[in-house]
């Protein structure tokens, strides 16, 4: 296989057997990031990180954020941009998007998948984890590609974000807990397709991903397919923030300043 299909093929493994595949199958009903919503759209604490960098890339530009969420990036960026269009297929995600998106004039939200939206071309096109749950990395890419006309910019993790659940899920499933593909995997398929990305390194701190550690409980059940008990599931609401590293990947068009 050429280095494109190997990297593609390792990626593919790691979004269909891995922990995002796991984390998505826990979800009921049609809409797969239902409980992400719930989550997110209890709002974000303290600065982020990744925001003074990506809005430079946005000022006085069009841009498309692909699998906008509740608006984390999108309401800043139109702070500062021309317009931008929030693709987001998720119902619950919307449900949050939506009503803040409308007290600006310059957010339009597109309610489909990247692949199958109607999108036309933007100075950016932004992707902000979201790559790790697509199975086909390659053709994701060189979609944000043909769309931007100046710049193509991804975030993703550098550390593996297991959330306390590594060791439950050795304890409870009896192997290694799997894990999602990280900025190596999306470096070296972005260089075997031929693109020489700029990356600049950041930290972000998780934890206090649960309101409660009945919440925990529910999630790492649906996770684990197992009853943790009392105990694990306190110490899962618990759990202090940490930091871990992130990546912003990033490539201009050829031709563009």
């Amino acid at each position: 296989m050429s280095p494109e299909a190997d990297w593609a093929a390792r990626w593919r493994s790691l979004v269909e057997g891995g922990r995002g595949a796991a984390f998505l199958a826990a979800d009921a009903g049609g809409d797969r990031f239902a409980r992400m919503a719930d989550r997110f759209g209890r709002g974000f604490t303290g600065e982020d990180p990744l925001l003074p960098m990506l809005l430079p890339l946005a000022r006085g530009r069009t841009v498309i954020d692909v699998g906008a969420g509740v608006g984390r990036y999108t309401l800043p960026l139109a702070e500062v941009a021309r317009e931008v269009v929030a693709v987001e297929p998720s119902p619950a995600m919307r449900a949050h998007l939506e009503p803040a998106a409308a007290r600006h004039g310059n957010i339009r939200v597109v309610p489909a998948p990247f692949a199958q939206a109607d999108l036309q071309p933007a100075d950016l096109v932004l992707c902000v984890h979201v790559v790790h749950f697509v199975p086909d990395a390659p053709a994701f890419i060189r979609r944000a590609g043909d769309l931007a006309r100046e710049t193509v910019a991804f975030a993703i993790r550098h550390d593996a974000m297991l959330g306390g659940f590594g060791d439950l899920w050795t304890k409870y499933r009896g192997d290694a807990a799997p894990t999602q593909p990280r900025f190596p995997d999306l470096y070296n398929l972005l260089l075997a397709m031929g693109h020489t990305p700029d990356v600049s390194f950041y930290h972000r701190r998780y934890g206090g991903r649960f309101a409660s550690a009945a919440e925990a409980r529910e999630r790492a059940q649906a996770m684990l397919g197992a009853e943790i008990t009392e105990a694990e599931a306190e110490a899962l609401a618990a759990r202090e923030p940490r930091p871990l590293r992130e990546a912003l990947v990033w490539w201009r068009k050829a031709g563009t300043a």
